[in-house]
């Protein structure tokens, strides 16, 4: 989604089978730790992918203002997590 609306980032790697999530430093960011996290310029951070996603599609037109229409994505956003 970063690179698709062009948002500048950087990509850090976690590597969860050498147990990367459950150090400290990770623990601090994501208490539930598990990836992705997006850490935001002011220090703050997000945790799960679709909460992630509708931050950053935000006043986009990939999350529409109209209530429905955004009911709609969410709608698609969990019948995806859920379902596969």
């Amino acid at each position: 989604m970063m690179s698709y609306l062009e948002v500048e980032h950087e990509w850090l790697h976690v590597d969860i089978i050498k147990g990367e999530t459950h150090s400290d430093k990770f623990k601090k960011l994501n208490t539930n730790m598990r990836i992705p996290v997006l850490v935001l310029d002011d220090g703050s951070t997000l945790t799960e992918s679709n909460a992630i996603l509708n931050y950053l599609a935000d006043g986009t037109a990939l999350l529409p203002a109209d209530r429905f229409l955004r009911a709609q994505v969410l709608q698609w956003q969990l019948f995806e997590q859920y379902s596969h």
